[in-house]
């Protein structure tokens, strides 16, 4: 849903827009070349696929033609369970040569993981508790119960806890955020520019009058905001693709890349 409805949007601005679900599979080929000189590459597109108006049965997308991206979720991270017949293999192999292509791409990418997140995002939030305390936030009670999801609701229907989205330097609110969990609006921002990532989302518990973190998102569900608030998230998801290009960061030995 969020990216045909980011999709959706680029085209009523006139951008070319399309989703490519699995880069190395399907109808979509992919041709790469990567040498210690700079790095090029080709997208040919089914036309089914692309929905961009052009005369040839396939859609054919050249690395500098590529002006923006939205990354998703990983194959391997979507996966369940683990399969039996080494497609979980196969699935890792391509997410890496993924990465590789996206951490290629000299245009705007949201988000631009880091192999740890690529790989093995944290599922619990206690892997962040000394991140986040640095930047003046805490989480739940180590000792208490499992927080519920994102999304979730009580018994009469209301929605638990306060859903917000940092996109870039803007938070977008779920509907009924406390004064006080939008005070952490700076924070949460912060927070979110330290991982290198564009768009996170957050679920902040406000039981014991303090708002604490009880669930990171690092590849984004929105569904679980009200209509009025995805549509705050594609236009802000729009403004990033559309603004200028952004230098990439620099990697030293001290990153986990291998």
């Amino acid at each position: 849903m969020l990216c045909a409805d980011l999709v959706s949007a680029l085209r009523k601005m006139d951008c070319d827009a399309t989703v490519v679900d699995r880069l190395f599979s399907g109808s979509t080929k992919f041709s790469w070349q990567l040498d210690s000189v700079g790095s090029s590459s080709v997208l040919r597109l089914a036309e089914q696929i692309a929905h961009i108006e052009r005369s040839d049965d396939e859609t054919e997308i050249s690395h500098p033609e590529i002006a923006g991206v939205l990354v998703t979720r990983p194959l391997t991270v979507r996966r369940e369970a683990v399969a039996s017949d080494g497609s979980s293999y196969l699935d890792t192999e391509s997410d890496a040569a993924l990465l590789g292509w996206i951490w290629s791409l000299p245009c705007r990418v949201i988000n631009l993981y880091h192999p740890e997140f690529w790989f093995a995002p944290p599922a619990s939030i206690h892997f962040w508790r000394e991140r986040l305390e640095s930047f003046g936030l805490s989480t739940t009670d180590l000792t208490g119960p499992i927080p519920k999801r994102s999304g979730s609701r009580d018994a009469t229907g209301c929605r638990q806890g306060h859903l917000a989205a940092v996109i870039g330097s803007r938070v977008v609110w779920d509907e009924g955020a406390s004064e006080e969990a939008q005070n952490a609006a700076g924070a949460l921002t912060r927070f979110t520019g330290s991982l290198g990532l564009d768009y996170v989302e957050f679920r902040l518990d406000n039981s014991t009058g303090r708002p604490r973190i009880a669930e990171i998102e690092l590849f984004p569900k929105y569904v679980d905001f009200s209509l009025s608030r995805r549509q705050q998230i594609i236009n802000e998801l729009v403004a990033l693709l559309t603004s200028a290009h952004r230098d990439l960061p620099l990697r030293t030995a001290a990153d986990s890349w291998f």
